[in-house]
């Protein structure tokens, strides 16, 4: 009988140690979750303080951006990239033509140094609303040469101005056709072509009194003019 009371006394005192344990380990279990909690809290305190100092000096804080902020920022920026690319596209178009008209100007000028040279009449022409333009020898209606001189295709140039630019008429004339052997040694479509009245250079330096415009699409204006007394090409804008 002893020694069941005694056993019992034993299997009671274990079972009360093991109770004993099961508690302490909950209640240190909490402790350490009530610790990391607290550790948390502070660490947020302290990013909190942390940013309210940054702000009351004036300067940015770690946390990021919203979404509606970034929209926002985004928006701005294509804002201002838009109002930016309108001049750029501008001067982009102004250079263009620029470009093309100094090409131009070049032929013509060309033209009264090759009527010095040669001694005969040439005659630059250009194909108006459209990009075409050359240099040939100039024959009068008769198709004789002009000066009762041989025509050759020596100094024959032509040229092409970029895609979506043109030329442009200041005088209105009636379009023509042209001699078929003035444009031998020329693109065979130039036969076809409706060119614009001669602008003629003689052989002592004058020229026809001329101007004519170059244009793109937006109407970006380059103007060449033709003095008659110097055969001197120039280029200018339009207002």
């Amino acid at each position: 009988m002893a020694d069941d009371f005694g056993v019992g006394c034993k299997l009671l005192t274990s079972e009360s140690a093991r109770s004993s344990c099961k508690v302490t380990c909950i209640v240190m279990n909490r402790r350490n979750i009530v610790a990391a909690l607290g550790a948390e809290t502070r660490v947020g305190l302290d990013v909190r303080r942390r940013d309210q100092a940054l702000k009351a000096d004036g300067l940015p804080t770690a946390a990021g951006y919203t979404l509606f902020e970034m929209l926002i920022a985004m928006s701005i920026i294509v804002l201002i990239t838009s109002l930016g690319w309108s001049p750029v596209m501008r001067l982009q178009r102004e250079y263009r033509v620029k470009e093309a008209a100094e090409a131009v100007r070049e032929m013509v000028a060309g033209t009264r140094i090759l009527s010095l040279d040669q001694d005969i009449v040439f005659q630059f022409r250009f194909e108006p609303n459209g990009r075409r333009y050359m240099r040939v020898p100039y024959e009068n209606s008769n198709g004789a040469a002009e000066g009762g001189k041989t025509v050759t295709a020596s100094g024959q140039s032509h040229g092409e101005l970029p895609e979506g630019v043109y030329f442009s008429s200041v005088n209105e004339s009636p379009a023509e056709a042209l001699n078929p052997e003035l444009l031998t040694g020329l693109p065979s479509e130039f036969s076809q072509t409706s060119w614009s009245a001669p602008i003629l250079f003689y052989s002592d330096g004058t020229s026809s009194n001329a101007e004519f415009d170059i244009v793109d699409e937006a109407a970006t204006t380059r103007r060449i003019r033709v003095r008659d007394i110097t055969g001197a090409a120039t280029v200018s804008t339009t207002n």
